[in-house]
C-alpha cells in the first residue's frame, strides 16, 4: 500500500450533473428476473432505489462540462488562474486527443493550463483527488478535477445480477494551494493479476463471463 500525505491544499468545491430520466429499481425486469423481494433487498442493501440514466447523445463530458461551468460561477472563479484540468471517464467521447482537451476549450481555460484525460473507473475520483492535489501542492495553483459515465449505455442492454447497478453523473472539484490547509491523506495500491482480457469482458457483458 503506498500512503501519501499531501500539504498545503484545499478542496475549496464541488458540483455535480445528473440526467433528468429517473428508473426505478424495483421496476426492473431483467435484475433477478423481476423478483420483487428480491428486489427490494438488493435496493436496501445499496442503499438507493432510483437511478439517473442518460439519453443517447449525453456524454460523460456533457455532464462534467455541466458541472464545472456550475462551480466555477458559484465560486465566482476567473478561469485564468485554472493551472490543470482533469477529465477521468472510462468511456470517452474522444479518443485522439481525449475529452479533456475538447473540454479545456469549451470552458475558456487559458493557454498555460494543462489539458489531462484518463482512464478510470470505480476508483477514478481517488486516483483524479490524489493526482489533483499533487499537482495544486506543486504549482501552488488551482486544479480542476472532472469524472463522469454514461455507463447505462453499454450495460443496460445485458443488465442482469450478475452486472453492477450503474447510473450516469459528472463531477467537478476545485483544489486550490492553501498554505497551512489541512493534509490530505491517501492510501494507494494495485492488483492487475486478476485482470480480464478484453474477450472476457465481452463474455461478461453478455452475461456468458463464468471465470
Amino acid at each position: 500500500m503506498l500512503s501519501v500525505k499531501l500539504e498545503n491544499v484545499k478542496v475549496s468545491g464541488m458540483s455535480f450533473c445528473i440526467p433528468e430520466t429517473t428508473v426505478d429499481l424495483l421496476e426492473s425486469e431483467t435484475i433477478y428476473g423481476g423478483n420483487k423481494r428480491r428486489l427490494k433487498i438488493l435496493s436496501d442493501t445499496a442503499g438507493f432505489r432510483f437511478r439517473r440514466i442518460s439519453d443517447k447523445d449525453t456524454t460523460a463530458s456533457d455532464l462534467c462540462k455541466t458541472a464545472a461551468e456550475d462551480l466555477l460561477t458559484t465560486l465566482n472563479i476567473d478561469r485564468g488562474t485554472i493551472k490543470h484540468l482533469i477529465m477521468i471517464t472510462q468511456y470517452p467521447q474522444y479518443l485522439l486527443p481525449g475529452d479533456a482537451s475538447f473540454l479545456h476549450g469549451d470552458l475558456g481555460l487559458s493557454h498555460d493550463c494543462s489539458a489531462l484525460s484518463l482512464n478510470y473507473g470505480c476508483s477514478a475520483y481517488t486516483y483524479g483527488l490524489w493526482l489533483a492535489a499533487a499537482l495544486a501542492a506543486q504549482s501552488h495553483g488551482r486544479v480542476l478535477l472532472l469524472a463522469g459515465d454514461t455507463l447505462t449505455k453499454i450495460h443496460a442492454a445485458a443488465e442482469t445480477q450478475e452486472i453492477p447497478i450503474f447510473g450516469d453523473g459528472g463531477s467537478a472539484t476545485i483544489l486550490e494551494y492553501r498554505a497551512g490547509a489541512a493534509p490530505l491523506f491517501f492510501d494507494l495500491g494495485s492488483d492487475g493479476s486478476g485482470a480480464k482480457t478484453p474477450a472476457d469482458l465481452l463474455d461478461l457483458a453478455n452475461g456468458k463471463y463464468d471465470g
